[in-house]
């Protein structure tokens, strides 16, 4: 299968790097000709520094034994796997549970994703000052929130073509696969700045 086969990765999965926005892929000649025709027109770049961090952690996998590693736990120790992946979802759970019960808290409409790390909250309770009204509505909510009240979040319009980019207006995306300080934290701070208990 490999002359007719491109396999593609990426660090944020392999190395759990979430956002990295750094992949590769690999095949045949031929193929992997086509498929670098294509891409130079795609991205622009990606950061050096990351290109570099990413060559590093493949150095440090291969000095390490990492794929060795993770490849024997995934086959060999499957009934701890899925305990693991079990504690692991449930302990997802329990902070998408504190994040969406401090959104609904602050009037921050959630709607409670089922297989996510993300939340999508409805914002349109809240009017953005007019120092941050300069873009799509959503973009100016997350900057306002990040800038004011120290919490990020992100605008779902950033998904969507020019022409659907107004759909999600109303709605401001957060993430909860953080740190249980970082989300009391965000909690602590959406509650101080919204004035709710």
């Amino acid at each position: 299968m490999f002359e007719r086969t491109i396999s593609i990765g990426s660090v944020g999965k392999t190395f759990s790097l979430t956002g990295w926005k750094v992949g590769w892929a690999v095949g045949p000649k031929e193929l992997m000709r086509a498929l670098w025709m294509v891409h130079q027109f795609i991205p622009f770049a990606v950061a050096t520094p990351l290109q570099e961090a990413t060559a590093i952690a493949f150095e440090q996998a291969a000095q390490h034994n990492y794929f060795e590693t993770m490849l024997k736990g995934l086959l060999f120790n499957l009934p701890l796997n899925i305990l693991v992946i079990n504690n692991f979802l449930l302990d997802l759970e329990r902070r998408r549970n504190l994040l969406t019960e401090v959104l609904d808290e602050v009037g921050l409409k959630p709607t409670v994703p089922d297989g996510s790390y993300f939340i999508l909250a409805d914002t349109s309770a809240y009017k953005i000052p007019a120092e941050f009204q300069d873009r799509r509505r959503d973009f100016n909510f997350c900057r306002w929130l990040t800038a004011k009240v120290g919490v990020g979040a992100i605008p779902p319009s950033a998904f969507y073509d020019p022409q659907n980019e107004h759909l999600p207006a109303n709605y401001a995306r957060f993430c909860f696969i953080k740190t249980d300080e970082m989300l009391n934290e965000a909690a602590k701070r959406l509650r101080a700045h919204f004035h709710r208990k």
